[in-house]
């Protein structure tokens, strides 16, 4: 399965790039916003997991974006402000939503759940 992970603290997202890979995965990073819309528009990815809070072009914004061009791929939601869950799910659309800091098992169960 392609994956797409996009936030800015590499050191929370490559470990999960190490385990999934490992796992048969096909797995991007991107670190800031731009980036991450650059590799959705020129990839087919099953899921992309974006922070709330990305550089340049936040993870709402993306969110909005692949609702109007590619609306079949799952989107998961990751912030450090566990009180948004409502608004990042019911009012702008993503799929999932994930606080930070996560484990892996919370991933593979998102995973499990749609794929």
């Amino acid at each position: 399965m392609n994956i797409l992970f996009a936030d800015d603290e590499k050191e929370l997202i490559e470990p999960f790039k190490d385990l999934l890979t490992r796992r048969g995965h096909q797995v991007d990073l991107a670190f800031d916003g731009v980036r991450a819309l650059e590799l959705i528009r020129q990839n087919q990815y099953a899921i992309a997991f974006l922070d709330f809070s990305l550089p340049e072009v936040t993870g709402l914004e993306i969110v909005e974006e692949i609702k109007k061009t590619k609306p079949t791929l799952k989107t998961v939601m990751m912030t450090g402000y566990p009180l948004m869950k409502d608004f990042l799910v019911n009012t702008i659309g993503a799929d999932e939503y994930l606080s930070k800091p996560f484990r892996y098992e919370e991933v593979e169960m998102i995973l499990k759940k749609y794929f």
